[in-house]
């Protein structure tokens, strides 16, 4: 697709008319802002872009008539609009981003260059690429022989779509291609699949079993972590005895099947655990990992409800976001000095986490870190931190030891809202700002120094604060 066809928004006066956002000749639709609910609009004649977004996630929009002066409809144009019930493409038309129609529960077209089968399913003018399926497609589908790409989204969210027959034709399947296919159960994949994209089976809890064959040479994060058990007939991709995909030297653990369960200890000589990797193995209770390890991906043990346990030795360098979200049964973690960054909302939701000591080699508290950490009680901040993030230990009900390093110069939005049992803190002399809400609901702080240096105190930073 040409990239003239999608200008940059930021490089375009905008002007705005009943709802529409367009260029200064209104010539290109930037976005549309909703007015009323449940509605049905008329894009006015003239328009001959829809921009990437123009109607993402507009709820409410239920029809939409794309006139015949259209020449592109940009990626994610029409995504999410859940009550959208018919697109029809018109003759015009000559380019369409990715997910243009995601969500769409049914797709008509009035041009060849955008040919739609009688399913609803949206292709490519050499019928190479599905481009999009409709949301209300269900039961099992046979994707036509001679399909050579399954593009990025294309049957994201089919919720009532239980199995899908993919040709050998087929090399490559895009990010979040069947995302969120929660009834999926049946799939095989191709002889000849080159590319699994990210994502691509994410959220297809009910998919028991894939295989992978030996033509598959990239599978990206989180492609597979969704499914029950893997199987491999790739050297590339290996799998233990336990069903865990490993990358060829076993460098990389790359999904876990969902049954995993009790104690496991990673290999040593693993480097990295990927993204989502044990994410979602209710039934997991303990991991020990080894000092080979250096990155803990985003999401690698995400909704590992029954973690009570976890062993990191020193190695690790990086723990990325949501690491460990929603570890509603880790009471403890000792983290190592080896390490640099945690990403944002890492330990989110860990309802049961009592007391934490972040390395003294971490610069910056990331944004959600432990927000709804109800049971944290102590957070040890060393010396060099100097950001506290956004909603960084909001509604850690019991926190009541924490202090903030002088090296700290910023306090973000909410970073300490609904700590109900703080009784004290310290505003470090380097702080100028004291966010909105920073310390909303503190109901249990007394009284609090605030330094010489700080120009503005934003809205509600310490109401209720009795």
């Amino acid at each position: 697709m040409a990239d003239d066809k999608f200008p940059d928004p930021g490089e375009i006066r905008r002007a705005e008319e009943a709802g529409f956002i367009f260029s200064e000749d209104k010539k290109q639709l930037l976005k549309y802002e909703q007015r009323e609910r449940l509605q049905e609009i008329v894009i006015p004649r003239g328009v001959a872009v829809i921009g990437e977004y123009a109607f993402y996630g507009r709820n409410s929009l239920f029809g939409v008539e794309i006139p015949d002066t259209v020449t592109a409809i940009g990626a994610k144009a029409f995504s999410h609009c859940e009550s959208l019930m018919r697109v029809v493409i018109p003759a015009s038309v000559t380019a369409i981003g990715t997910g243009a129609f995601e969500g769409v529960w049914e797709i008509a077209s009035a041009n060849p260059g955008f040919p739609v089968d009688p399913s609803g399913v949206l292709f490519d003018a050499g019928k190479r690429t599905l481009l999009q399926a409709p949301w209300q497609l269900s039961g099992t589908y046979r994707i036509p022989e001679g399909i050579e790409t399954i593009d990025e989204g294309a049957f994201s969210g089919c919720r009532k779509l239980t199995g899908v027959h993919i040709p050998d034709s087929v090399t490559a399947i895009g990010e979040s291609a069947f995302w969120n296919c929660e009834e999926l159960t049946d799939i095989r994949l191709p002889r000849d699949l080159v590319s699994i994209g990210g994502d691509a089976f994410f959220g297809c809890d009910s998919l028991a079993a894939v295989n992978i064959p030996p033509s598959v040479a990239y599978i990206g994060p989180g492609a597979l972590n969704s499914v029950e058990t893997i199987t491999s007939d790739n050297r590339k991709f290996p799998v233990d005895p336990q069903g865990i995909l490993f990358d060829t030297e076993h460098r990389k653990i790359l999904a876990v099947p969902q049954d995993l369960s009790g104690s496991y200890s990673i290999p040593d000589g693993v480097a990295a655990i990927e993204e989502g990797a044990f994410g979602g193995c209710e039934e997991l209770t303990c991991v020990e990992i080894p000092p080979s390890v250096a990155v803990i991906g985003p999401g690698a043990f995400d909704l590992c409800s029954t973690l009570s346990s976890i062993k990191i030795s020193g190695g690790v360098t990086a723990i990325g976001e949501g690491a460990f979200r929603f570890c509603t049964s880790l009471k403890e973690i000792e983290l190592p000095d080896t390490v640099k960054s945690i990403g944002e909302y890492a330990f989110e939701e860990c309802s049961e986490l009592e007391s934490v000591k972040i390395p003294r080699g971490v610069a910056d508290i990331p944004r959600g870190l432990f927000r709804g950490c109800r049971n944290l009680r102590r957070a040890e901040l060393p010396d060099g931190v100097t950001a506290i993030g956004e909603s960084a230990f909001e509604s850690c009900e019991k926190l009541t030891d924490v202090r903030l390093p002088d090296s700290v110069t910023a306090l973000g939005s909410k970073s300490f809202s609904n700590c109900y049992a703080l009784p004290a803190v310290n505003i470090p002399p380097r702080v100028t700002v004291i966010e909105k809400m920073t310390f909303l609901l503190c109901s249990a702080l007394a009284g609090i120094d605030i330094p010489d240096g700080v120009t503005a105190i934003g809205e509600g930073a310490f109401r209720n604060c009795t």
